[in-house]
């Protein structure tokens, strides 16, 4: 960008079309904090669109809703984490946001590899409901991990997935977190 050349972007357009939230993580992942970055709407409203609403947001969504459908908003017991954090911390202690942000996307990524491979829906057709409840219980684990590992990054979402989750019951949320745009 240069005001020279006329291509200034204002912040306040960035959070006015998808908000705060997505400002941070698209500036904080995106465009790294020791180096030169690119920005275009496009990759903005892609990183929104396929990585907060899809990937984050659609893990939520689906975890939320299946152990309201098949357990009765009853989470259960909640096991430890078992994701090293190091990475992350070591990450955000050398400023490297980007790559903070970039472990913990592995982290959204592997539990949605994680949902589609166990199919909790398929468990519940079975009604084997001791292991639906391990396997959702593990996705809300996960969740709350992420929901923690976020809050420096994104404080209100971290905030909106703990609050869904981390009581024991399914608290559901008003809509989705990141609702897709066109």
């Amino acid at each position: 960008m240069s005001k020279s050349i006329g291509n200034v972007l204002a912040p306040a357009d960035v959070v006015k079309r998808h908000g705060v939230e997505a400002f941070r993580y698209y500036f904080l992942r995106h465009i790294p904090s020791y180096n030169d970055g690119d920005f275009s709407w496009d990759a903005f409203d892609a990183a929104y669109n396929n990585e907060l609403a899809n990937e984050l947001g659609n893990a939520v969504q689906r975890t939320a809703a299946m152990i309201e459908r098949y357990q009765d908003g009853i989470i259960g017991t909640i096991p430890e984490s078992e994701h090293d954090s190091a990475p992350v911390a070591e990450a955000i202690a050398d400023c490297r946001f980007d790559r903070a942000l970039d472990h913990i996307w592995d982290q959204v990524r592997g539990l949605n590899q994680y949902i589609d491979t166990e199919k909790p829906w398929e468990i519940a057709k079975l009604k084997d409901t001791d292991h639906l409840r391990e396997v959702l219980a593990y996705q809300v684990s996960c969740l709350l991990e992420i929901g923690e590992l976020l809050e420096p990054f994104l404080p209100d979402t971290s905030k909106k997935i703990k609050h869904i989750f981390e009581s024991g019951t399914v608290k559901l949320p008003q809509g989705t977190l990141f609702p897709k745009v066109k």
